[in-house]
């Protein structure tokens, strides 16, 4: 069974702002990079949603690893996945944007 997979208005910002950030200051191939890890994980979680563990903070949510730099949080009801957030994993945690 695959899920479907939707990003929040607050995991699509965060997206935008990180994607920017990388191509201001360092590539636009960082950027495109990024981009594509991101989509990879996206397809994962479509096939394989409970392979990422469940946040010790946050009970509702999976983390999902992206990177060393970023961490992609996200709940799973029925037969859909909903990004909640995505946040940089050096951020404070307790605040997340959500």
């Amino acid at each position: 069974m695959n899920y479907q997979v939707e990003m929040s208005k607050q995991a699509e910002e965060n997206l935008e702002h990180i994607a920017q950030y990388l191509e201001d200051n360092w590539s636009s191939k960082a950027k495109t990079d990024f981009l594509l890890q991101i989509s990879e994980h996206l397809q994962l979680l479509e096939i394989m949603p409970f392979m990422n563990r469940k946040s010790v903070k946050y009970s509702s949510l999976r983390e999902c690893v992206v990177n060393r730099n970023t961490i992609l949080y996200y709940r799973i009801s029925d037969d859909l996945v909903e990004v909640i957030t995505i946040q940089n994993s050096k951020k404070d945690l307790d605040n997340l944007d959500f």
